[in-house]
């Protein structure tokens, strides 16, 4: 059983926004050198049991190909139910808005990463999501501006529900972020697919 916390301070921000993974339990397999015979032949398999901030399970497999000069590898991931607002933690401080209510019912995510982007689909299952945007300079503070983005988003914008029969995949297609680590260039394709599906 361990733990990691994965944290984001984007310039404007006040302070680190985080997710975590918690008791978190893995199997790795075929963790092989250049000079085994089946090295080109096989990936490096990850699987992972964990609970997302403590409150959800959250299930991941990983195929990696080491031996692929293109740092290329497959991550599927599936999240069980939870309250929004579990997300705030990260949400606040890197896209500066506050999940004030909403269900997630389930988050089904299908990736292949390369050196060069991310592409894959994202399905989310949520209901009765509403949002409130952050100021930059005090994400305390919703002063008119944030407060007419949060009408225009919470009536006229957002699918504040895409569940049941209505679910829809999206595509996603982003290239890869030069300046991120591997954990921050997952995340960066996660929160792509999210904001695709929720507009």
């Amino acid at each position: 059983n361990s733990e990691i916390r994965y944290g984001e301070h984007p310039p404007g921000s006040k302070a680190a926004g985080y997710i975590s993974f918690n008791e978190l339990n893995a199997t790795l397999r075929n963790i092989r050198t250049p000079e085994h015979p089946e090295f080109d032949d096989d990936s490096l398999y990850l699987h992972v049991i964990t609970n997302f901030m403590d409150v959800s399970r959250f299930e991941v497999n990983l195929s990696y190909a080491t031996f692929d000069e293109n740092d290329t590898h497959h991550l599927q991931a599936y999240l069980s139910p939870m309250d929004g607002t579990t997300l705030n933690p990260m949400l606040v401080n890197t896209a500066f808005m506050r999940i004030d209510q909403g269900q997630i019912n389930a988050l089904d995510l299908d990736l292949t990463f390369t050196d060069e982007k991310a592409t894959g689909s994202l399905i989310l299952d949520y209901d009765n999501v509403q949002l409130t945007h952050l100021d930059k300079e005090d994400n305390t503070n919703t002063n008119f501006k944030t407060r007419l983005k949060d009408f225009l988003a919470n009536n006229l914008i957002l699918n504040t529900s895409n569940t049941g029969k209505d679910l829809k995949p999206v595509d996603i297609d982003l290239p890869r972020p030069k300046d991120k680590a591997i954990f921050g260039y997952w995340w960066r394709a996660l929160r792509s697919g999210l904001q695709k599906v929720m507009k």
